[in-house]
C-alpha cells in the first residue's frame, strides 16, 4: 500500500500565453487501484464536465466504465476478450480480427471542438506481410467456396478461397497468403476480364476496371485512428501495408497527407509492441490551416503540424472516433489488441509516469478524473504499467494541454533524509 505524503519535486513549468503551468502542493490518499486520491494546487484551469467522456479498461470486460460519463459503446464492439497478449500491469485485453469487416472499435460521438484521447494498444500482425488478397467478379455461374483453388483461364494464376464477400456489390473472392502463384516471390496474378474457375463454378474478373486493369488487389489500408464529422471530413493516422510499414497523417478533402519525411519522427507499424499513444485534437477555423492533431506514441510527438479540418465546403467539426479500421480486409488472423481507451471532450488531464521531467515521459498512464477545479482534482487511481514501480512522478494537464515540467514525486522505497547539524 503507498500512501502519498511527498514534498514537490518541481514547482513551476513553462508559459504559454501569460499563464503559469500547474503547479501540485500535496496529494492525499492512497495508491492502489480503484482507491481516491485528491491533488491539491494551483493552475489546474476548471474543467466543465469534470469525468471524462469514455473510460474503459479491459480488465473490467467490454463496457465503458461507469466512471465515464458514456456507460455503452456508442456501436458495440464485435471483438473479444483475451489473455493471449496482456499489457504490463493488467490481466486480459480485447482483440479484433482485422480478417474480418468492420473496426475494433467503431465510431464513439464526441461534441467538442477539442478532444483527447489516450490508448494503450498493440498489433500482433505485420502489414506487409498480411494484406488482403482480392478479386472482384461478375457474371458468377454455380459457386465458389471457401478452400477452393481458383484458376485463371488466361493468365494461368492459382489461388485458394479464404473468405467470400458474396452481399457485396460486386461479389469479392479473399484469398490466402501463402498459397498459390499469387504469393509468389515473383506472382503470377490473375488478370482484369478474365474468366475466374472453380471446381464448382466460374466467374469474370471485375477487379480494377477498363482503365485501370488491376486483375487482383493487393491491400492492408490501415486506419489505427480516425476522427470524422458528418460532410465527409475526416483525419486519421494509418499506413498501406502493400507499399510499406510507414504511417502517415491524411486530413482528407480539407488538406494534404502529411507523409513520413514530414514527421517530428519516423513511425512504423510493428508486431507485437503494446503502444501508450495520445491524440490532441483542436478544430481548425473554415477554410484555415489552424487546427490541431497532434500524435504521440510513447511519449514522442509523431506529428505536430497544424492542419485544416474543415472548410466552406465541409464546415462541420470532427464529431466521432474510429480506431482499428482497415478498408478492404486483411488476412484472417491480423489482430489487434487494446488494454484500455480514455477519451474526452477537453484537453485536462492527470496522469503518472515513471519519469521526473514531463518532456521525457515514455509510457503515461491517465487517472480518472471525477472533480476538477482549478486548485483541487479528485482522481480514481489507474496504475497500469506502474503496479510494481518504486518511485512515480504525477502531472498535471490544463485546459491548454499544458502540464508542470517537474513532477510530483512519490518514492516508497527513499529513506527519510537525514539532517545533520554541523557545528
Amino acid at each position: 500500500m503507498w500512501r502519498l505524503t511527498g514534498l514537490l519535486f518541481g514547482s513551476f513549468g513553462a508559459m504559454q500565453v501569460v499563464m503559469a503551468a500547474p503547479s501540485i502542493d500535496s496529494i492525499q490518499g492512497v495508491l492502489i487501484d480503484g482507491e481516491t486520491i485528491v491533488v491539491s494546487g494551483q493552475g489546474f484551469t476548471d474543467k466543465e464536465r469534470e469525468r471524462p467522456l469514455l473510460w474503459w479498461k479491459a480488465d473490467e470486460g467490454m463496457t465503458p466504465s461507469a466512471l465515464g460519463r458514456k456507460k455503452s459503446w456508442d456501436r458495440p464492439l464485435e471483438g473479444e476478450i483475451s489473455d493471449k497478449h496482456v499489457s504490463p500491469g493488467s490481466r486480459q485485453s480485447y482483440r479484433f480480427d482485422h480478417g474480418n469487416a468492420g473496426a475494433a472499435i467503431d465510431k464513439v460521438y464526441f461534441d467538442s471542438n477539442r478532444a483527447f484521447v489516450h490508448r494503450k494498444v498493440m498489433d500482433d500482425f505485420d502489414i506487409t506481410k498480411n494484406v488482403a488478397l482480392r478479386v472482384r467478379v461478375n457474371d458468377v455461374v454455380g459457386t465458389f467456396e471457401v478452400g477452393q483453388t481458383v484458376e485463371g483461364a488466361t493468365s494461368g494464376a492459382t489461388a485458394r478461397i479464404l473468405s467470400i464477400a458474396a452481399d457485396s456489390t460486386p461479389p469479392a473472392l479473399f484469398f490466402e497468403s501463402g498459397f498459390g502463384t499469387v504469393s509468389r516471390t515473383d506472382p503470377i496474378d490473375f488478370i482484369f476480364g478474365e474468366d475466374m474457375i472453380s471446381p464448382t463454378g466460374s466467374a469474370k474478373n471485375s477487379e480494377g476496371s477498363e482503365q485501370f486493369p488491376t486483375g487482383l488487389l493487393r491491400t492492408f489500408n490501415y486506419k489505427t485512428i480516425r476522427f470524422a464529422g458528418t460532410d465527409q471530413n475526416n483525419v486519421w493516422l494509418g499506413a498501406q501495408g502493400r507499399y510499406n510499414n510507414i504511417y502517415r497523417v491524411t486530413p482528407e478533402y480539407t488538406d494534404r497527407t502529411r507523409a513520413g519525411d514530414d514527421m517530428e519522427f519516423d513511425y512504423t507499424q510493428k508486431k507485437g509492441q503494446w503502444r501508450h499513444e495520445q491524440v490532441l485534437y483542436k478544430a481548425s477555423d473554415i477554410g484555415e490551416q489552424n487546427g490541431v492533431w497532434q500524435t504521440a506514441v510513447n511519449g514522442r510527438i509523431h506529428h505536430d503540424l497544424p492542419i485544416m479540418t474543415r472548410d466552406s465546403s465541409r464546415p462541420s467539426p470532427y464529431s466521432t472516433i474510429a480506431q482499428s479500421e482497415v478498408s478492404n480486409g486483411a488476412q484472417s488472423g491480423s489482430w489487434v489488441y487494446y488494454d484500455s481507451l480514455y477519451i474526452d471532450e477537453s484537453w485536462h488531464h492527470i496522469a503518472i509516469c515513471a519519469e521526473s521531467e514531463w518532456s521525457k515521459c515514455t509510457k503515461k498512464e491517465v487517472q480518472i478524473p471525477v472533480s476538477w477545479k482549478n486548485d483541487r482534482i479528485e482522481a480514481v487511481v489507474n496504475l497500469g504499467v506502474f503496479d510494481n514501480a518504486v518511485e512515480l512522478f504525477f502531472y498535471v494537464v490544463d485546459k491548454d494541454g499544458v502540464a508542470n515540467s517537474k513532477g510530483y514525486r512519490f518514492c516508497p522505497e527513499c529513506p527519510t533524509p537525514i539532517n545533520i547539524d554541523v557545528k
